[in-house]
């Protein structure tokens, strides 16, 4: 499931007919619980010192956390295709 695309996600969820509201809402909270979810996993996963010069560097923008965070959690990939394919579950179950 690595690297779904938003229109693949929103199939597998099963609203790829959906109207554009609905589809960009359930994108946005289904992105915001991954997040969180992958950003709790790989915290517990660091020292002190790397949370805090991930902290100093939290204004230079994503692409710069993302390198940061694959260089210092090497299963950082892995992390957050477990996180995606677990919410996309969750989500169908309901």
């Amino acid at each position: 499931m690595k690297n779904l695309t938003d229109e693949q996600i929103l199939a597998e969820l099963g609203i790829a007919g959906a109207n554009d509201q609905v589809k960009e809402l359930t994108l946005n909270a289904l992105y915001g619980s991954v997040n969180i979810r992958v950003m709790q996993r790989i915290t517990d996963q660091l020292s002190d010192e790397q949370l805090a010069e991930l902290d100093k560097h939290m204004k230079d923008g994503d692409a710069t956390m993302i390198s940061m965070i694959e260089s210092m959690v090497p299963t950082a990939k892995d992390i957050i295709d477990e996180e995606m394919r677990e919410a996309i579950q969750e989500i169908k179950a309901k």
